[in-house]
């Protein structure tokens, strides 16, 4: 799958920002629309995808109904995987 986004430094601005969102929300749901409006990501569940490679534990098992009855996937960490994951990366929000 390519990355469509020319500035490399800003996929990796916002892969920092989508981490530390999750880390920050644990067991919060997210949605690729949530994302595009937090953080401009039009490419959400590729940012997702190499977060997941570098080890951060998002789950993306789930899909939830919007308003208007589509269904959409749906990101989250469980916060014990998070706390997990801070820990074991020496991170302190």
């Amino acid at each position: 799958m390519s990355d469509n986004n020319l500035n490399p430094a800003s996929s990796a601005s916002q892969e920092s920002q989508i981490k530390r969102w999750f880390l920050r929300h644990p067991e919060k749901e997210i949605t690729s629309l949530d994302a595009l409006r937090l953080f401009g990501s039009m490419e959400f569940p590729k940012r997702v995808s190499t977060l997941v490679a570098q080890g951060l534990p998002i789950s993306r098992d789930r899909t939830i109904q919007t308003a208007n009855n589509k269904r959409v996937k749906a990101y989250y960490i469980t916060r014990e995987n998070a706390e997990r994951y801070m820990a074991a990366n020496d991170i302190a929000l």
